[in-house]
């Protein structure tokens, strides 16, 4: 019914109004640029090749393709800009002058970030506007309710830097990271000491609450302090990873923190840290 509809005209053998005109836009057939045999799984999918989980159009609807390409770095730059300009209004009110001074800068990052995870992994379709959505939706809530008193600069780069790290940072190999840090870094301040220092808030007010001896491993401060942070801001999140790497405990740890009977003490020791959240229990 598709071929017929694009390049018929037609629905079922009856012709459709002249005053209806299809429009149809699909994702490309594209395989992956990078090595796939690094993960044994891969060859158990056929599809894992593409870029996007698609079957080739037919021949037909070829001959009606027009293909759109991907976006200039001079035209992302530009809707990087305006996406973050935008989000102004939906900040609160003492942190909205402070943004008018920092809006090209977080711009700036987010750009560099979406380069930079495209460059190193070696597909443009890595990233894309809906990764900037993410981010500037994740730095916007950090800014609102993740910022206690008078908002400042610091404070404003502070949830940046968070924001990038969920969105950008944390999905990508060591070797990759340390340049990533470097690439985000300014001559004054580390991204990732920053990155940690406000991992380690969480990760003190989280532990506190410990009953039973468990290993506080990096990988599992990392993944405890993503699916909070998604979880809180209602992004979605889809963890990947090879067994042994703390995904189901943390999941369980998520679980028991945020119940019912222990979310009033984890608010207290996250305000012990500075950080005054209004968390609703996990209903699971």
């Amino acid at each position: 019914w598709f071929n017929e509809l694009i390049c018929n005209h037609t629905l079922d053998g009856v012709a459709l109004p002249k005053e209806i005109k299809i429009i149809a836009a699909c994702n490309p057939y594209r395989e992956y640029k990078h090595n796939l045999q690094e993960k044994s799984w891969y060859h158990k999918d056929p599809l894992i090749k593409y870029v996007y989980r698609v079957f080739p159009l037919c021949q037909t609807v070829k001959a009606h393709l027009w293909q759109f390409g991907s976006l200039s770095e001079l035209d992302e730059r530009q809707y990087i800009s305006e996406m973050t300009k935008d989000r102004k209004k939906e900040l609160k009110a003492c942190a909205q002058a402070i943004f008018d001074s920092e809006a090209h800068f977080i711009a700036e990052k987010i750009f560099k970030s979406q380069n930079f995870v495209r460059t190193k992994l070696q597909d443009v379709a890595m990233v894309s506007l809906r990764d900037v959505e993410r981010c500037l939706k994740i730095f916007v809530w950090l800014v609102n309710h993740y910022v206690t008193g008078n908002c400042n600069s610091d404070c404003m780069k502070q949830c940046l830097v968070v924001s990038l790290g969920i969105c950008y940072y944390f999905r990508l190999n060591k070797s990759k990271r340390k340049n990533y840090t470097k690439e985000m870094s300014t001559n004054t301040e580390n991204f990732l000491d920053i990155l940690k220092k406000e991992m380690e808030k969480f990760s003190d007010a989280f532990y506190s609450l410990n009953t039973e001896i468990i290993a506080e491993t990096e990988a599992l401060e990392e993944i405890l302090f993503m699916l909070f942070i998604c979880i809180v801001t209602t992004t979605p999140i889809v963890l990947v990873g090879d067994p042994g790497t703390s995904k189901t405990l943390a999941f369980q740890l998520l679980k028991d923190r945020l119940s019912e009977p222990n979310i009033k003490e984890l608010q207290k020791k996250l305000q012990e840290q500075g950080i005054n959240l209004e968390i609703k229990p996990l209903h699971v």
